[in-house]
C-alpha cells in the first residue's frame, strides 16, 4: 500500500511563486503525490486504465487550476486536501458515467 508522505509545505509555498523552481516544485509535488493517488483510486474500485486515466486526470487539473496555490497549513494536511479534491473528481467523473444519455435509451417512433 502507497502511503501519503507527510507534506513537506515550503515546497507547496515555493511552487506558487512562478518561477523556475516553482515549475520543478510542483513537478516534484506531483510525482510525490502520484503514486498514492494512483493506489487510493485503485482502492476506490477503479482498474487498470480508467485508474491511471483518473489520476492523470486529476493531476492535469491540479497544475491547469492550481489547486497548490489553495492550500494552506493553518486548514489542515496537504494531504487531506488533495483527498477531498480527488473524491470530487471521483464523483464528477462517477455522475458523468452514470449521466443520461440523450434520448435516454428510448426510440422515437413517428406518427405517420
Amino acid at each position: 500500500m502507497t502511503a501519503f508522505d507527510t507534506t513537506r509545505w515550503s515546497m507547496v509555498l515555493q511552487a506558487r511563486d512562478g518561477t523556475s523552481q516553482a515549475h520543478m516544485a510542483l513537478g516534484s509535488l506531483c510525482r510525490t503525490y502520484r503514486p498514492p493517488v494512483l493506489a487510493y483510486v485503485r482502492r476506490c474500485g477503479y482498474s487498470g486504465e480508467t485508474a491511471e486515466d483518473l489520476a492523470q486526470t486529476f493531476f492535469a487539473h491540479f497544475v491547469e487550476q492550481a489547486y497548490h496555490a489553495d492550500a494552506d497549513p493553518a486548514r489542515g494536511r496537504f494531504r487531506a486536501f488533495l483527498l477531498t479534491a480527488l473524491k470530487r473528481l471521483l464523483i464528477d467523473a462517477d455522475n458523468a458515467a452514470h449521466a443520461a444519455k440523450p434520448g435516454g435509451g428510448f426510440k422515437f417512433k413517428s406518427f405517420e
